[in-house]
C-alpha cells in the first residue's frame, strides 16, 4: 500500500511504501540534504546540456562563448539545495578579428600569436549580455536559450529527480542499517 509524504523543507512529495516513508524521516538533515545534493546535481548537468542545445536551435551563437559559458552551481542553503544554472560569471573567451571583420573565438595561442601579429585581441564575457540575448533589446529581438532550454529539461527533470531522491534515501537507509558497512 503507498503512502503519501510531503516534506515541506524540500516542497517535493515522495509516494513510497511506509516503511521507506518511515526511514526518510528517520534520517539526519545532513543525510537528507546529502541525497538531495545529488539528485539536484543530476538534474542541473540534465538542464546545462539542454540549454546548451537551445543556444543552437534559437540562433543565439556568434563566437561560441555564451555557449561555453552555461554551467550550474548547487547550493545547499538552510531551506533546501539548489542549483543555479546559466552563463558563469568568471568565464570569459579571448576573440579576435579575421581578415573580413567577422569576430572569432581564439586559443590562448593564437591570442598571443595576434597580439604578436599586431591584431587586437578583446576578451567577451558572456555573464555580461547573457540577459540581453535572452530577452532581446530595443534593436534586436530575444533568443531565448534559458527558457527553451529549462522546459525542455522540465519533465525529464522533475522524475529523474524523484528517482534518484527515492534511490538515495534506499541507498543512505541501507548504511544506516548496515553501521556503514556496504
Amino acid at each position: 500500500m503507498a503512502t503519501l509524504l510531503t516534506r515541506e523543507k524540500f516542497g517535493i512529495s515522495l509516494v513510497g511504501d511506509k516503511e521507506l516513508l518511515r526511514l526518510f524521516n528517520t534520517l539526519p538533515d545532513k543525510l537528507q540534504n546529502r541525497v538531495m545534493r545529488g539528485a539536484v546535481t543530476k538534474v542541473a548537468r540534465r538542464m546545462v546540456k539542454d540549454m546548451k542545445a537551445a543556444v543552437d536551435t534559437v540562433g543565439a551563437v556568434d563566437t561560441g562563448a555564451l555557449k561555453k559559458s552555461i554551467g550550474f552551481r548547487v547550493k545547499t542553503t538552510r531551506t533546501g539545495v539548489i542549483a543555479v544554472i546559466g552563463p558563469r560569471a568568471a568565464y570569459r573567451q579571448a576573440v579576435t578579428a579575421d581578415k573580413k571583420g567577422k569576430l572569432k573565438a581564439a586559443t590562448k595561442k593564437r591570442a598571443a600569436t595576434a597580439r604578436q601579429a599586431g591584431a587586437k585581441v578583446t576578451y567577451r564575457q558572456p555573464s555580461r549580455y547573457a540577459h540581453l540575448v535572452e530577452l532581446g533589446t530595443d534593436h534586436t529581438r530575444p533568443k531565448p536559450f534559458m527558457r527553451v532550454g529549462f522546459r525542455a529539461g522540465q519533465d525529464i527533470g522533475r522524475a529523474t529527480l524523484r528517482h534518484d531522491i527515492l534511490a538515495g534515501i534506499q541507498r543512505e537507509a541501507a548504511k544506516l542499517a548496515t553501521g556503514g558497512r556496504r
